[in-house]
C-alpha cells in the first residue's frame, strides 16, 4: 500500500506540474519574464536551440530592461564559447538585433550566411532572410511575424 500511495501522490504531483506548465505556455508570448523562464526550462532540459530562441524573444518585450541585458549577457557568453558555431553566431546576431543594435548584428548575420552560401542549413537560411529584411528594409507588417 505504501508504494501505491507514493505512486499515486507522484502521479498527482506530475499532473499538477503539467497543468501549470501548459498554463505558463499560454503567457510566454505576452510576458517578458515568462518568455525568459520558458527558455530557461528548455535550456535545463537540453533543448538549447529552442531555449535560446525563447530567451531572445523575451528581449522584444522591453529591449532596455535589466532582463534583456541579462539575456544579452547569456547569449553573448554562449557565443564566445564557440565563435565558429553558426547557431551561436546567429543567436547572438538575433539578440543584438532585438536589442536594436542592428549595425552590430549585420556582420554576424553575414558571417553565418558566408559559412553557408547555398543556404543548406537552417541558420544560413535565417541569416540571409534577416539580411534581406535589414538591407532592403522590408516592411514586416506584410509578414505574420518576424520571430525568426
Amino acid at each position: 500500500p505504501r508504494v501505491d500511495d507514493f505512486l499515486a501522490h507522484r502521479r498527482s504531483a506530475l499532473d499538477a506540474a503539467e497543468r501549470s506548465f501548459f498554463e505558463a505556455l499560454r503567457f510566454w508570448q505576452k510576458n517578458q519574464e515568462a518568455a525568459y523562464w520558458w527558455g530557461k526550462v528548455l535550456e535545463e532540459t537540453s533543448i538549447t536551440d529552442v531555449a535560446a530562441e525563447k530567451k531572445i524573444m523575451a528581449i522584444r518585450f522591453d529591449p532596455t530592461s535589466k532582463l534583456a541585458d541579462k539575456i544579452m549577457d547569456e547569449i553573448k557568453a554562449d557565443y564566445e564559447l564557440d565563435t565558429t558555431s553558426a547557431r551561436r553566431t546567429y543567436n547572438y546576431a538575433f539578440a543584438l538585433y532585438r536589442k536594436g543594435r542592428t549595425a552590430e548584428a549585420v556582420p554576424l548575420y553575414k558571417k553565418v550566411a558566408d559559412q553557408d552560401p547555398e543556404m543548406n542549413s537552417f541558420e544560413g537560411f535565417l541569416a540571409r532572410r534577416r539580411l534581406d529584411i535589414i538591407e532592403r528594409k522590408i516592411d514586416m507588417r506584410w509578414y505574420k511575424t518576424d520571430d525568426f
